[in-house]
Parts: C-alpha cells; structure tokens; sequence
C-alpha cells in the first residue's frame, strides 16, 4: 500500500516547523501592518514636500507615525486569517506563505491609495507585482522570511513607539520655548476670544430673525454685544476666509487657495498678538483646510487640530478611510474619521487656558465643524426640527436632480438642529469662562467662516458661488464691560476688518492691519443713544468693501457656477454685483429681491448702477487670470 507523505516533514524541510506556522503568520501579519503604515506616513511626507501635493483629500496627521500601524491590524489580520484559513483547507504544507502573499497585497494597495492619480485598477495590479514578488523572495529562503519577519517587528515597532514620543515631546517644547519668549504684556490687555461657526449661514439664525429657534442663546448673547446684520466672507469656503480674517487681507491679496496653504509672508493675528506678550492658542475642528498643514497655525504656541480619538485612530489608515468611503457610497450617509465636535473643542480651549496665569492675555480662536456636513447633531437636536432624520446625509450628488426636494428639505432641517446644538454649546462656554472670572475682560467675537447652500439657485454645499447663503455670515462682538451694547449696524461689513478691530482693542493698536476697525460703524451712533435700549449705526461710517471672490475649482460639477471660471463679489447699498470670468454679470436688490432671484444686469433703470459697481469692482481686484494658483 502506498503510503502519503507526511506534509510536517516537508515543512520542516522548507524552514518553518509545523508548529511555528502560527506564530510565523501573526508576525508576518504585525511587522506587514506596521511597515505598511509607516510606509504610507512616508510617502505622504515625500508627496507633501518633494512633489508639492497639496489638495482637499490631503491627510497628514503626525501622530500616524505610531496610529498608521494600529490602525492596519485588524484588517491585516482579517486578511492573514483568511489566506492561512484557506491555505489550511487546501492541504498546502507552508500557509504561512499565503499570508505573506496577502499582506504583501494589501499592504502594497495601502501605500498605492495615497496617490489619487493612480486608478483604483492600475493600484490593485500594482499591489499583485509587489506581492508576487515577497512570495518569490519566500520561495528561496522561508527560514530567513520568518527570521527577518520578527526582528522587522521589533524594528519597526520601536520606531513607530519612539518616533511618536518624539513627536510629542517636540511639540510640547515648542509650546515651552514660545511661551518662555513672550514679553512682559501691557497692564489691563484684553484677551480675545475669536469663534468661527463652520457653514453657519446668518439667514438660518433667528438671531437674525430666522423663524425657528436656532441661537435662542445667541438672541440673548446679542444684547450685550454689537450686531451687523450684513458681514461678508471675504470668499465662500474656509482657507481663504479663515486666512482673510487672521491677516486683515482679502484672498487675492495673499497666496492661498485649493492647491496652496496660506504662505506666511503676510503676518497674522497669532503672531503679531504674540509678540506683546500674548499666549495664543487654535482649536480647530475642521482638519480637512484648518489644519497646520494649511497655514493657519502660524504664530499659534499651541495648536490642536488632529483630534486623539478612536476615530482619528480607525482613519490614520487608507485602507480604513476608503471602507468609509464605500460605505458611504452604499448607504447614502456620510461617515468621517476624526470628527471633533464641540465640546472636545471647547475642552481642548478649556484645558489650555487653565494653564495662563492670571494676568497674561490671551488670544483664543476656536473653529466648530459641528453645523458642516454631515449635519448629524446628538439628540435632542438631531430631531428639533424633523420627525425623522434625512434620507441622505450628503450634499454631493452626482446629477443635478439626485436630490429632490424632500432630500433638502431633510439637509436643512438637519443642518438647522446642527445650528440650535451648536448654539447650546457657546452658551456652556461662555458660562465656563464666567466661572472662571475670564468673561468680563474679554472680547469675544462670533462669526462663521462661509455659508451652505440648500438649492436656492439649483446647487447645494458651499465654495462655489458668491450667492448671499454663501457669504452672508453672523457677526456678534461683545466688548469688555459690554461696551456699545445693543449697536446694530445694517450696512455690508467685510470679514477682513476683523484683524483691524482686535488691532484697535488690544495694545497693538490702529494701523497693525489691513482694513478699518468694524467699531468705528457703531461709534458716531452710540453717544446718547446705547443708553436708550440700543442703537443703529451711520450708514456714513467708512469701512473696507464687502468683497468676495471664489477660484474656478476643478472638478466641479458643470451647474456650479464656479465650474466656469473665478468668480468675484461687490456687496454695496441694495445691490450685489457678481462678476464671473467669462464676462457674464449678475446684479441683485437685495432689499427688494433677499433671494437673488431676479437678475437686473440688462434692466436700462439700473445700468448707471451697474456701470459703478463694476468700477469699484476692478479697481479693487486684479483681473481674473489664466495661471491662477486654482487652475486646473
């Protein structure tokens, strides 16, 4: 009788013992998962700073140098487990093997994702050579493969650890050496508290006389603070206007856009604050344009935009971002890795600010990503206005009409419960800061970076027109010993004069930025009147232009506007004037026609004002041009 060969013998033949196949896999599958993050921090790095990859998808979080790693595990060991399962099923003597053919596979598809260039196909085909070849590599020396698989771990384990203890540590004394530098302050400085509502448009808050009870403590917050009812994003979405707002210039004053971070030749609020003796601090929420790798945080002793969270944990890995994605995609939801909200927001401002000592100003700015998309608040305010929750949770459609109106109505009673938790939420911080004695001596300044756009104008989202649900933003400023209280100014403000106000107000003084303090609007009407309940401002006061302006954006749907070239902005008087690249203008009264429903751009009763507006226009902007740093 024929007998069958013993398959152990052959296995210990080939370099691996039978009873090592398991502990052979799992350390294939752990050094391959850390390898294979470190991998993809490593290109990321190169691609951000060797090929000057920068786009709204980039993902560069520091701390992957140790969460790439832990983020692949149990994916690689789902894969390491099914090719081992299979291997076994299949009688083959060294499954081990399979494994490494599998994680190679995946590990090489992961570092291929990073790159957007390359279709999904070519990175799949890609993956395969470089598994094909560790197999081959296998096939010559197993001994050696399961030898180089447990030192690699040790490796790689001790540098992912230790390189995100540097990390840290670099940070920390960073902040340490910033604040060790900080001059003596004057006497009785200010702080300042700057809160950025992200795509909070002003018409969706009642305190601008929305008629659902959005910001009930914001009505309230008002009192004490001056309203303008009509503030202008200097662009509608957020690098652009968060870097207008921190340096006093308009966008097409300074190089930032889709493609490029606000470059640091203009200075900033942080940094200049700094330099008299300021602590500063960011707390961002919106990772996807406010991180540091946009520019934001010039200037800043501390800066905190990648969250330490499970979520940001399960996302430092590609792999993970693009099962989110399809997931999204199969469900019509919109899951993101890293969420912030605000209170983790307000927590990380919180914590820091415990740390001042009493005396030292401070500079705070704060960005909430809790009302942008996916408009998904905790309850009770995922349901404050709707019975149910959306059928969708994504602005994006892939036609005109994929969203039909029962969608948006869904987005916006969505967004508008986003809005009233978001409300709530400033009500706790600013009681926070009331027990902590550091309300009264602070400026605190609400305003939104851009709007949302729920089909007014046939479109959804932001960042692609300049219709007002874009760029009309809320702006409240509460000044120490509630100073002008009850002003409210009516005309256009822009947001640029942000810097020029907290200039004024603090030991900087006039002059340090760009533009006109948007306080000299409520001065001429406050003498004899605030004390009255309140007042309304000149309409005579001199401040900058309400100007606006939004880069052509590549791959944009055709219906954007913006698909069709850059697009710039004149809010003055009752008019608002849009001037797109291709020569087509729009004009609007706004007084008569708040919905921009009805172009007056060929109306003979209003062409001398049209004529005028376009003279301002241009005289302010530099004409639209074909190699702008926004071009395909």
């Amino acid at each position: 009788m024929t007998q069958n060969p013993d398959p152990t013998a052959s296995r210990s033949v080939r370099g691996v013992p039978p009873e090592g196949d398991v502990p052979a896999a799992a350390t294939i599958v752990f050094s391959a998962a850390i390898a294979a993050g470190l991998g993809e921090l490593l290109v990321r790095v190169l691609l951000r700073h060797v090929a000057s990859t920068f786009d709204n998808s980039f993902y560069l979080n520091p701390q992957a140098i140790w969460m790439g790693g832990l983020a692949n595990l149990p994916l690689f060991a789902l894969f390491g487990w099914v090719a081992f399962t299979l291997a076994r099923m299949r009688g083959d003597p060294a499954p081990w093997r399979w494994v490494l053919g599998a994680v190679a596979w995946l590990g090489a598809f992961e570092i291929a994702l990073v790159s957007r260039r390359l279709h999904i196909v070519a990175q799949c085909i890609a993956a395969a050579g470089i598994a094909a070849v560790a197999l081959r590599v296998a096939e010559g020396s197993p001994g050696r493969i399961a030898r180089v698989a447990r030192r690699a771990t040790v490796v790689l384990a001790a540098v992912s650890a230790l390189g995100g203890v540097a990390w840290n540590v670099q940070r920390a004394m960073h902040e340490r050496r910033a604040v060790a530098a900080l001059p003596v302050a004057p006497d009785g400085a200010p702080n300042v508290l700057l809160l950025i509502l992200d795509t909070v448009r002003a018409s969706h808050l009642s305190v601008y006389g929305y008629d659902r009870p959005t910001t009930p403590g914001l009505e309230r917050f008002a009192v004490d603070a001056i309203r303008f009812d009509r503030a202008i994003a200097a662009a509608p979405w957020t690098l652009p206007s968060h870097a207008s707002i921190f340096t006093g210039r308009y966008p097409f004053e300074l190089r930032v856009g889709y493609d490029e971070p606000l470059e640091h030749d203009a200075p900033t609020l942080a940094e200049t604050l700094g330099a008299v003796g300021y602590r500063t601090g960011g707390f961002v929420a919106n990772t996807v344009y406010g991180s540091y790798l946009h520019g934001l945080d010039h200037g800043f002793q501390r800066y905190r935009d990648y969250p330490m969270s499970v979520s940001e944990l399960f996302g430092a890995s590609t792999l993970n971002r693009l099962l989110m994605r399809i997931w999204n995609l199969a469900t019509q939801s919109y899951v993101e890795a890293g969420v912030k909200d605000a209170p983790v927001v307000s927590g990380e401002f919180t914590d820091w600010l415990d740390g001042i000592p009493r005396g030292r100003p401070w500079f705070a700015f704060l960005n909430f990503f809790d009302a942008h998309m996916p408009y998904d608040p905790p309850a009770p305010y995922d349901l404050m206005f709707a019975a149910r929750p959306p059928r969708v949770r994504s602005v994006y459609a892939e036609s005109r009409h994929q969203r039909d109106s029962s969608d948006v109505h869904g987005l916006r009673d969505a967004y508008d419960g986003a809005i009233a938790y978001l409300d709530a939420e400033l009500q706790r911080l600013f009681r926070d800061l009331e027990a902590r004695g550091q309300l009264d001596n602070t400026v605190i300044i609400v305003t939104a970076d851009h709007g949302e756009a729920f089909g007014e104008h046939g479109f959804l989202n932001h960042g692609s027109s300049l219709y007002l649900p874009e760029v009309h933003v809320p702006l409240l400023v509460r000044l120490p010993g509630k100073a002008m209280r009850g002003c409210v100014v009516s005309d256009w403000v822009s947001l640029r004069d942000i810097a020029a106000t907290i200039s004024e107000l603090t030991p900087l003084g006039r002059g340090a930025f760009p533009g006109s303090s948007l306080l000299s609007r409520c001065r001429t009407a406050v003498s004899g009147a605030v004390a009255n309940g309140g007042a309304e401002a000149a309409s005579d006061a001199v401040g900058s232009p309400a100007l606006s302006i939004v880069r052509a954006r590549r791959h944009l749907k055709p219906w954007y506007p913006a698909a069709s070239g850059d697009i710039r902005g004149l809010m003055e008087g009752r008019f608002t004037l849009l001037e797109h690249e291709d020569g087509r203008v729009e004009l609007f009264d706004v007084d008569a026609d708040p919905g921009q429903q009805h172009d007056l751009a060929r109306i003979p009763s209003v062409a001398a004002d049209r004529a005028r507006l376009e003279g301002e226009l241009r005289a302010h902007f530099a004409p639209p041009h074909a190699n702008s740093p926004d071009r395909p």
